[in-house]
């Protein structure tokens, strides 16, 4: 059975992709803060591995506000993980975000209209492709 395998770019709205049985499950989309509560219940058991988008707050976040929604939200999925017994890695957006941009989405067949689902696929693809569970060529332009 292949691992299944999920993602979070955290935030006030949250993108989620899951990976399940070999493609990107319905449960992937966006979520509030308490849907997000909730993927990490239902979840609980079938996950083999967490992605994360690393979040750092700098001097640039602190000048545009600082939103904790993202904190919170990495808090929780850490302890989701140590719960229910997967590991979380986590990634920077800008590397993914070069390495998958759009266009690599969109020719994999794993675009989606929402930048936080976007993002959170992104994620996704690094332990997926490393894994070898997603064809690399697929996304090349």
């Amino acid at each position: 059975m292949p691992p299944t395998l999920i993602a979070y770019d955290p935030g006030k709205a949250t993108g989620v992709a899951l990976w399940r049985d070999g493609k990107l499950d319905p449960l992937t989309g966006e979520y509030d803060e308490a849907g997000v509560y909730r993927i990490l219940d239902e979840t609980c058991g079938m996950i083999d591995a967490a992605q994360v988008e690393f979040f750092t707050i700098s001097s640039r976040t602190i000048k545009t506000a600082v939103d904790y929604h993202a904190l919170h939200l990495i808090g929780a999925i850490k302890y989701a993980a140590f719960r229910c017994g997967y590991p979380v890695s986590f990634t920077n957006p800008a590397d993914v975000k070069g390495r998958f941009p759009d266009a690599a989405l969109r020719k994999a067949g794993l675009w989606n209209k929402s930048d936080h689902v976007r993002d959170a696929t992104r994620h996704l693809l690094v332990p997926l492709v490393a894994r070898g569970l997603f064809d690399a060529k697929a996304l090349l332009l």
